[in-house]
């Protein structure tokens, strides 16, 4: 699998830059798993290795359909899912480890379904492994892309790069670029993170 070397320019989540829809990208996610623990996350900011490329990877630029056209919808609804996306992967890989209870209420804010209750139920066990490991971590969003979607079924798989800030208890900061792959679905009024992992492909 070929190497692409992360986006040269950085933009915030608000302007991340995303991808037309790909076939070559698309992932089955009718049946999402979860990830064993929460220390996933954790371990996929703080120790995170840099990452290769994901095959069928494009950036995705939004279109506008012509007013009153009935893709208009689907066109926001693939937005809003982009939106939530990106929303959830700043919100899973920032961690303040003084600060752990305010951490977990913003992971249980963007997501959902059974990922929602697993950072429920291990909610103490992930303030202990934070506190313990002393590190914090902050994000930049360098491009996420849609690569699939069903309105229908209100669900979209996201492909996310980020550029992940560790300061660890000790020594200087360390910069990766991470890739994830994000599954958010349609519940209620919202669209929120069912799924998310770091992805390793070989150089």
């Amino acid at each position: 699998m070929t190497r692409v070397d992360a986006p040269e320019k950085v933009k915030d989540a608000s302007a991340a830059r995303r991808s037309h829809e790909r076939p070559s990208a698309r992932l089955s996610v009718a049946r999402p798993a979860v990830p064993r623990g929460l220390a996933i996350f954790i371990a996929a900011t703080i120790l995170a290795a840099g990452l290769g490329a994901v095959a069928g990877w494009a950036p995705w630029k939004p279109t506008s359909p012509p007013a009153g056209s009935a893709s208009t919808a689907a066109a926001q609804a693939r937005d809003e899912a982009a939106e939530a996306a990106t929303d959830a992967l700043l919100a899973f890989n920032t961690i303040d480890h003084a600060r752990m209870d305010e951490t977990i209420q913003r992971w249980l804010e963007v997501s959902g379904g059974e990922l929602r209750q697993q950072v429920r139920k291990d909610r103490a066990g992930i303030r202990a492994r934070a506190v313990r490991t002393a590190a914090d971590t902050s994000a930049t969003v360098l491009e996420t892309a849609i690569s699939s979607f069903d309105h229908g079924a209100g669900r979209a798989t996201v492909l996310g790069v980020l550029e992940v800030r560790t300061q660890p208890a000790r020594g200087e900061p360390t910069v990766r670029v991470v890739r994830f792959r994000v599954l958010v679905q349609h519940l209620g009024s919202a669209w929120k993170v069912t799924f998310l992992e770091a992805l390793r492909v070989p150089a």
